[in-house]
Parts: structure tokens; sequence; C-alpha cells
């Protein structure tokens, strides 16, 4: 859900896009012309409820499924993503 696409400063395309409540945030580079994907799709993060409480369901966050989440989202700053 939710795709993201990131354009590097070295003019390198990026997609990120996921993170359910099953499957991780994925990244891969992409051509620019064509979008089509280079390389392999790697999986970059996923939902920790254990370690990140405020990414718990329901009211007052109580649930204890797994949280569904989404927005991928890739930014630079000062040399960090």
């Amino acid at each position: 859900g939710d795709p993201c696409l990131f354009l590097d400063d070295d003019e390198r395309l990026y997609l990120y896009h996921g993170l359910t409540n099953s499957k991780p945030i994925r990244g891969i580079e992409v051509d620019k012309k064509t979008l089509t994907p280079i390389g392999e799709e790697k999986n970059l993060m996923n939902t920790n409820p254990k370690l990140y409480g405020w990414e718990r369901t329901g009211h007052y966050n109580t649930e204890t499924k797994r949280p569904f989440l989404e927005g991928a989202w890739m930014t630079k700053h000062e040399g960090n993503y």
C-alpha cells in the first residue's frame, strides 16, 4: 500500500511500498524511464509493537493483534536517510 518514489541525489530512483500487519516495507531501485525494477527488492522494516507501544491498534492502544501500518516514505536530510 501507499507507494513512494524517491529520487536520490545521484539521480537513482527508488520505489518504497508496503507495511501491513504481516508484510514489511519493501524497497527497490527502478529505471527512471520505464519504472522497470533494477536488482532485487529488499525488506526494509517491519512493525514491532513490543518495542514501539504506539504501534498498537484499538481504543487507547490496547489491542494485542499485530498493527496495520502504512505510508512508506523516504526523505534525505544532511546525508541521512
